[in-house]
């Protein structure tokens, strides 16, 4: 388990995850649709000047538990996705905002890909993706 600056974010994206579910659910009962029985969240972090997305998947045991002041009985996950320092990384110091702005764009890119996949119907569940997104092929 990771400790110091990334357990700073994960309660916050968890708390966001789980109100984020709440309000869709609550706005598809007012709908008279069926309510998500879980859904899976993007959320973004800078850890000195880089960014580290997280990926938080919210069960309805989640849900519940959070909204009953109560223990959940299985784990909740949270993937963090770090770019690839040596394909992502602009030279050592980002020495234009140039640099900087190209970097950045090409972690967002990957963010958005990995935003797309989750969103396919044949997206697989959270763990089971086994290949990584290659910044040199954003």
């Amino acid at each position: 388990m990771a400790s110091g600056r990334f357990d700073d974010v994960t309660p916050h994206f968890v708390g966001q995850a789980v109100a984020a579910l709440r309000y869709t659910n609550d706005k598809r009962r007012d709908a008279s649709q069926e309510e998500l029985m879980s859904a899976t969240f993007v959320g973004i972090s800078m850890m000195k000047g880089a960014p580290v997305f997280h990926k938080i998947r919210v069960t309805r045991q989640l849900l519940d538990a959070v909204q009953d002041g109560a223990a959940v009985n299985a784990p909740t996950t949270v993937e963090r996705f770090i770019p690839n320092s040596t394909s992502a990384s602009p030279p050592r110091g980002l020495e234009t905002k140039g640099e900087c702005r190209r970097y950045l764009c090409r972690c967002f890119e990957a963010c958005r890909l990995l935003v797309e996949h989750i969103a396919s119907p044949a997206a697989p569940e959270c763990g089971d993706v086994e290949k990584d997104v290659d910044m040199d092929d954003v």
